[in-house]
């Protein structure tokens, strides 16, 4: 399993770094406007590129995925607003803020962009690259630019000296009580050719866990997981919203040292046990806790702007769907 199969797409989201603001440096190749975002402009170049890499996290580039599972097209048009939406939100937030990109900052996103073209040896192979990623030239320049922003807006949020987010320790005290999780668990990669036997095993590895067997052990015997490898000796402690909400609800329903039955996710299964929050851990890793806390408030910060933006969907978005957006 990678990372990423773990992770809140929420967090995927700010990960993503994908464009929203205006520059005369590069026009979209297609231009046509898809939806407007509280007075932003979202053309296809910036929709389909959203879409399209979306899609390949969602389906892996598994051959005949969407004929499987007609039902979850519906699941990637809401990531795919759901990340228009909250980049729509960073923007926003940076004009709250004072915040625009610097002429040194634009300076230095048009050296990267030169220097990548150079690399490439001519202009016919970096456009080339480019296509393979679902991008334009236009969308380039935006990711580069956007990345600038993005920093700056979560940079001046998280910095105490501006006061935005309360973050002293009895606030985190107080917060790591309630919604804060630890957990460790067994992930299975659903075999592509015999999923059957893939259940079979994790039903199998959930007997034994709850039999009494070691869960460390079985982690390491059957677990395909780098994060949860990464994080044995402890166990992976989280905050709300920062993983898929699917195991975060789960989690919600054990109680301590008690262990779930198979859960069943769109690319593997789960074995998971909630552990107890310990405090000789709090202690060692306060700081990293603070920066889960601060970064959870940002995001809900974030989610709070894209909630007030005002949608504007032209007749193109309706046209857009899995056979259509390539």
């Amino acid at each position: 399993m990678k990372l990423n199969r773990l992770i809140s797409p929420a967090l995927l989201i700010m990960a993503l770094i994908l464009l929203v603001t205006s520059c005369a440096y590069v026009r979209p190749e297609d231009n046509r406007v898809v939806m407007t975002l509280s007075g932003e402009k979202i053309y296809y170049d910036y929709f389909r590129y959203v879409y399209l890499n979306s899609k390949a996290d969602q389906d892996l580039g598994e051959e005949g995925y969407w004929e499987a599972h007609p039902e979850e097209e519906a699941e990637l048009k809401e990531t795919v607003m759901e990340i228009l939406l909250k980049n729509r939100a960073i923007q926003l937030m940076a004009e709250e803020y004072g915040i625009e990109l610097t002429k040194e900052q634009s300076e230095e996103v048009e050296k990267t962009i030169a220097n990548l073209r150079e690399q490439h040896g001519s202009d016919k192979a970096f456009r080339e690259s480019l296509a393979s990623a679902h991008m334009t030239e236009y969308t380039l320049y935006y990711i580069q630019s956007f990345t600038q922003i993005w920093n700056d807006v979560y940079d001046y949020v998280m910095n105490d000296v501006n006061g935005i987010i309360r973050a002293s320790d009895s606030d985190i005290e107080a917060d790591v009580a309630v919604n804060f999780r630890r957990i460790r668990y067994v992930y299975l990669e659903k075999s592509k050719t015999n999923p059957e036997k893939t259940a079979a095993l994790a039903e199998s590895i959930y007997q034994e866990a709850i039999g009494g067997a070691d869960f460390d052990e079985l982690i390491r015997e059957h677990g395909e997981d780098q994060t949860m490898d990464g994080v044995l000796e402890y166990g992976y402690y989280f905050t709300k919203g920062q993983i898929d909400p699917q195991v975060e609800a789960l989690t919600d329903t054990l109680k301590d040292n008690e262990i779930a039955p198979v859960m069943d996710a769109s690319h593997g299964y789960f074995i998971i046990q909630r552990l107890p929050i310990e405090s000789p851990y709090l202690e060692k890793h306060f700081e990293d806790i603070r920066v889960m806390y601060k970064a959870r408030i940002f995001n809900e910060m974030v989610s709070a702007m894209a909630e007030t933006i005002e949608i504007d969907y032209k007749a193109l978005y309706h046209e857009l769907n899995i056979a259509t957006v390539n």
